[in-house]
């Protein structure tokens, strides 16, 4: 059995420990016909691409998110499609957290006084503790943020489309309506939702316009679930505190865009999931599928079913 091993986010000698530990599947890093496994992220592929796969029944994503698949396509083909829930889930719950007190603590100010060498003190006016996050997206990175803000002895609010009680959550709510209640009273609106049909647009001028003015939102999903155009307004109007974006429209920004002047704005380069363990976490992820494969056990992560 051949597996093709992308290697724009993994390099080939990160993958050596896989490729040593499975001498029962011939790894390959070119794009060969009879491949049936591929592994990567395939973000900027057309739908062409995979069609040179003539064997195809596997795409194992080592990212997250997986909207930029056409799934119409791959489930006529009978492709079974896995991503790497679990995998960043820590290195972002601890970026929410920096963000968030990135803001509370004053650290751009202060930096710039650095700058300057300028010994002021300024006056700090938020805290975590006692004040209510609404995590849009209670999957497992919205679950991970949680945890550590439940640390602060804050109120966790959820939301995800269908109930479940979950743990550090003091509620969790499916319907638009009770929603609604929600983003008037959060004090932390941070967005953990994968990008589909229900969630673009998702945060638009209406939504903003519901917030209080000393709501920090952030934002470490898909740029496209707020209205870009409807928050800059809202920012430079200060009807919002602020906004901690780790994803944007498009991307990478362009240097003249005009969100990158907007007021009270902190952005990152799409890199919340950054860290020293990330590809030890990608490795042992394909790795536990493969072995599943093999002993012809339930897979895991299943976003799209295939024809097995």
């Amino acid at each position: 059995m051949k597996i093709f091993l992308e290697t724009k986010f993994i390099s080939q000698s990160a993958y050596q420990y896989l490729i040593d530990a499975w001498p029962q599947y011939k790894m390959t890093f070119t794009e060969e016909e009879d491949c049936e496994i591929i592994i990567g992220m395939f973000a900027n592929n057309p739908q062409s691409y995979f069609d040179q796969f003539k064997k195809l029944r596997w795409i194992i994503l080592i990212s997250s998110g997986y909207n930029h698949l056409d799934f119409s396509y791959l489930k006529k083909r009978g492709i079974r499609v896995t991503n790497a829930k679990g995998v960043y889930d820590i290195q972002i719950a601890e970026d929410v957290v920096a963000k968030m007190l990135y803001f509370n603590k004053n650290m751009h100010v202060y930096d710039n006084h650095r700058k300057k060498h300028l010994w002021k003190h300024e006056g700090t006016h938020f805290e975590l503790y006692k004040q209510e996050a609404l995590i849009l997206g209670a999957g497992s990175i919205g679950q991970d943020i949680a945890k550590r803000l439940k640390a602060f002895d804050m109120k966790i609010i959820g939301y995800k489309r269908t109930h479940e009680p979950l743990p550090f959550f003091d509620e969790v709510v499916t319907d638009l309506k009770t929603l609604s209640k929600y983003y008037k009273t959060c004090d932390y609106l941070i967005i953990a939702l994968p990008l589909n049909q229900y969630t673009e647009s998702m945060i638009d001028a209406s939504v903003l316009n519901q917030l209080k003015s000393s709501t920090l939102i952030v934002n470490i999903g898909r740029g496209e679930i707020i209205d870009q155009d409807a928050l800059i307004k809202a920012l430079n109007l200060e009807k919002i505190r602020g906004a901690a974006l780790d994803v944007t429209v498009p991307e990478p920004l362009p240097k003249n865009h005009k969100l990158w002047d907007a007021k009270h704005i902190y952005i990152s380069p799409h890199n919340s999931s950054a860290s020293p363990k990330v590809q030890e976490r990608r490795l042992n992820m394909v790795i536990e599928l493969l072995k599943r494969d093999l002993g012809h056990k339930e897979i895991f992560n299943v976003v799209l079913q295939g024809s097995e």
